[in-house]
């Protein structure tokens, strides 16, 4: 190859980076993350948009719960998948000093503060930016620029505090279920673990069969929450217990008044769930 064409395009090279290196050290807030935090150490999250309002704080133990609008357990994976898609993100464009400008909307839709360490990063995010798959938002303990994003990030945005709610009755792991057992309407249920099998009434299950009854039991899930001070029935109209290894849970489920779900009483909260949970006991 010419010796001229390589020096040529060497030169080229270094022109167009002598070029492009000033411009982008001005636009330096530019293609940055929008959070330069490690997602497991953040420990308390505030989720604001209209009357919603969620608060969440991570335990002794890293699990997450709710501690407002009321003390719940919450969706781990919910949380979880928030803060991290939080910190991928990552800054497209700035607009300096247009916080309050109102074409931008910042301030008039979800708001989030999240702590790291002693001090809160607190975005607010605005209006969807025309033409694009973008969305306003402003770093309010950073400046008054108006920032883009992705507006991917609205896909794990709550519309109310039950989405952020472990609404599962039974939070376990069918390898650990070691026996089922139901009590409805005095009519009785049990399906226990053997060395070949599943047990129930007499009857051998293979593993496959069994997995699919102990699979559908453990995964009740309550279609919502509703306020612990409500008044139960003197007397549950069923129950049920699961065994474990080491421990085991019972959870009661008393009628509801329009006699459509019952009350689950679980963690501090009453769920609501469907009646037809007793159907999953009869002619299996």
């Amino acid at each position: 190859m010419n010796s001229t064409y390589v020096y040529l395009m060497l030169f080229l090279v270094i022109m167009i980076g002598a070029y492009f290196f000033p411009y982008r050290k001005i636009k330096d807030k530019v293609f940055k993350k929008l959070i330069y935090k490690d997602p497991t150490t953040s420990k308390y999250l505030k989720y604001s948009c209209g009357k919603v309002v969620i608060e969440a704080e991570r335990s002794g133990d890293n699990a997450w719960k709710i501690v407002v609008p009321a003390v719940w357990n919450a969706d781990q994976s919910a949380i979880v998948k928030l803060i991290v898609r939080l910190s991928d993100l990552v800054v497209v464009d700035r607009i300096s000093n247009a916080k309050d400008e109102l074409k931008y909307g910042i301030g008039k839709h979800q708001s989030i503060e999240i702590f790291y360490g002693n001090k809160p990063i607190i975005i607010n995010f605005g209006n969807d930016v025309e033409g694009c798959e973008m969305v306003y938002a402003n770093v309010e303990s950073s400046d008054n620029d108006v920032i883009m994003v992705s507006n991917s990030i609205r896909a794990h945005f709550p519309n109310s505090a039950e989405d952020f709610v472990n609404l599962n009755i039974f939070n376990v792991s069918y390898e650990d279920v070691k026996s089922v057992e139901s009590v409805f309407n005095n009519s009785m249920y049990l399906i226990s673990k053997q060395s070949n099998g599943w047990l129930l009434r007499g009857n051998m299950l293979l593993e496959d069969k069994g997995r699919e009854i102990i699979d559908e039991i453990i995964s009740i899930r309550a279609s919502a929450i509703v306020d612990d001070k409500i008044k139960l029935s003197p007397k549950p109209e069923g129950s049920i217990s699961i065994k474990l290894a080491k421990k085991s849970y019972t959870r009661y489920f008393f009628v509801g008044k329009d006699e459509t779900h019952y009350f689950v009483p679980m963690g501090g909260s009453i769920l609501v769930v469907d009646r037809t949970v007793k159907d999953m006991f009869e002619d299996k």
